[in-house]
């Protein structure tokens, strides 16, 4: 009993939280360079429990990063005292006077905090050894217009360690550009290695807005002369460049095109062969090219081609891909059409105009491939066939009647009959047993020629199946509309010209999530793209669609 009791007084002991004894706030520095951190250290003492301290009113004027937490525990003499540590990382967003307001836990208040935060300029005293600095090609924009974000690391000191993040801007799309360029350069009597590197950004909402700099992170020596055996004594450094302030403008009021904005837009066509390469007949491959500057794939219209009609067409995928050149992004779309011209002759192909804006001038332009007559020559090869034919094709009552005619007696006619009759007989009977052979071995060719089919037929879907499961878990959203669509016209044996026009026929949940997957990948709020649900989706169409050409092979068996 009295063991029971000894317990129980020993975990209420410990589950009781008495008052706050203290609370102290701190700052590792005073005053401030800007772009530069410090650290906000609050710490509570006493009998308490671990809690959350709210450090958003802070966010007004400064950068606030994900506080960590630290607690310790001491029993003396059977009295439990406890001890919680807040350290958060702070990166003011301006120059001037700032306060850090005092946080109040429990029955204990902390001091507020007066901040000093200086300009890099100003600050003779104390050389800048890490900082950072940015800039931006175009602060005016329009909407879903490339700009080129650069930012160039200086350092002047070694680092151990270190990690240079991405710029944040909220919606947008934003990819690095080019490769890192590293030199030096003397700044006020100090030499400086400095690391430059570009992103592509595009806006995807219209606006005012602060493209936050990149993070960089670096473990450096702290100057200390305390060491432990050989080991040197680090310390944690981040580092901020200016904010960048952008105007996005929306696209103009009734606008009468689809939407591309864009420095340059060109569109571009080639034949296999050549132009004069075409012959009534024979197949013969269009290909278009539509490329534009300072946007991705995703962005680019289909191309509209319009043939005459005794032209039979089979177009393939469009194959859209985008590359980095000068640091900027290139979009391009290649349309591939596989042409045979029925009759000979000369036709006109209409032009084809791709509406684009202007994103210097703030004009509508056209990229326009022109109007153009092509002649499409004769087939000599078939002509010539039909005149050999013709010529071998010889009537009986060109033979010369009087070479034919018998000399012999009678009774070797009669000879003569009998033995043509014998080899006539004997020639049927041999045709016979050749068809009899040749049905045979094509009924074995066929079946293995089937089994070798499906095997072949189901590989390729798997194949197909594969690369789309991979885009799809990788997220990689702009190859899921080319990839999709293969793997349907290889599961269903149709040509479906679109993804879209393939998930609406089979399967309508499918389309649905294919859409709104879309949609949320240039979502203006920036949504989470949910792929597993279209994965789900998909799983289910391909399950359905291997039990429906399953039942079909059992219906009809070869």
């Amino acid at each position: 009993m009295k063991l029971l009791l000894f317990t129980l007084c020993f975990i209420c002991a410990f589950s009781s939280t008495a008052d706050v004894t203290n609370l102290v706030a701190s700052v590792d520095q005073n005053p401030v360079i800007e772009n530069e951190s410090f650290t906000l250290q609050l710490t509570a003492t006493g009998n308490i429990t671990r809690e959350d301290i709210d450090f958003s009113v802070l966010e007004k004027n400064f950068r606030v990063s994900v506080p960590s937490v630290s607690q310790s525990t001491q029993i003396i003499n059977g009295n439990r005292s406890s001890s919680v540590t807040w350290r958060v990382t702070l990166f003011p967003k301006n120059t001037g006077k700032f306060t850090i307001p005092s946080f109040t836990l429990g029955n204990q208040t902390s001091k507020a905090i007066n901040m000093d935060v200086v300009s890099a300029t100003a600050n003779v005293n104390r050389p800048r050894e890490f900082y950072l600095t940015t800039a931006v090609s175009n602060s005016k924009l329009y909407l879903q217009q490339q700009i080129t974000y650069t930012v160039k690391l200086y350092l002047a000191g070694d680092i151990q360690s270190g990690s240079l993040g991405e710029p944040q801007l909220a919606g947008a799309i934003i990819e690095k550009v080019g490769d890192d360029k590293e030199y030096q350069e003397l700044i006020n009597g100090i030499n400086y290695r400095i690391v430059e590197r570009s992103f592509a950004i595009i806006p995807q909402s219209s606006g005012t807005f602060e493209i936050e700099s990149p993070l960089f992170e670096a473990r450096v020596l702290s100057g200390s002369r305390q060491s432990f055996a050989y080991f040197n004594r680090t310390k944690t450094i981040n580092r901020v460049g200016p904010p960048q302030t952008i105007n996005v403008q929306p696209i103009p009021a009734n606008y009468p095109y689809p939407w591309l904005p864009s420095e340059m837009v060109q569109i571009q066509d080639e034949w296999q062969g050549g132009e004069d390469a075409l012959v009534a007949g024979e197949p013969i491959t269009h290909t278009v090219t539509l490329t534009a500057l300072g946007l991705i794939e995703e962005q680019l219209p289909n191309i509209d081609i319009n043939y005459h009609p005794s032209f039979k067409t089979y177009p393939e995928l469009a194959q859209k891909a985008t590359v980095q050149r000068d640091n900027k992004l290139i979009a391009q779309t290649v349309q591939n059409v596989a042409i045979i011209p029925e009759s000979a002759g000369d036709f006109i192909l209409p032009e084809i105009r791709v509406p684009w804006f202007n994103v210097k001038t703030g004009e509508t332009e056209f990229a326009v491939l022109p109007a153009k007559k092509v002649n499409v020559a004769a087939n000599d090869s078939a002509e010539i066939h039909q005149e050999n034919t013709e010529q071998t094709d010889v009537s009986p009552t060109d033979i010369n009647t009087e070479s034919s005619v018998s000399t012999k007696p009678q009774s070797n006619a009669i000879l003569w009959i009998l033995d043509w009759l014998h080899i006539s007989l004997l020639a049927i009977c041999a045709v016979l047993l050749i068809l009899v052979m040749y049905l045979g071995l094509s009924k074995s060719k066929q079946g293995t020629l089937h089994e070798k089919q499906v095997k072949n037929s189901n590989d390729d879907e798997g194949i197909a199946w594969e690369h789309l499961s991979n885009a799809i878990h990788q997220r990689r959203i702009g190859k899921l509309p080319n990839l999709l669509c293969a793997w349907l016209n290889t599961i269903t044996k149709k040509q479906y010209a679109s993804a879209s026009e393939g998930l609406s026929e089979n399967s309508t949940a499918s389309y649905k999530a294919f859409d709104e997957l879309l949609s949320s990948r240039y979502s203006t709020t920036g949504g989470e793209l949910n792929t597993n649900d279209l994965f789900s989706k998909l799983s289910q169409l391909r399950e359905d669609l291997q039990q429906k050409t399953q039942a079909t092979a059992r219906l009809y068996p070869q």
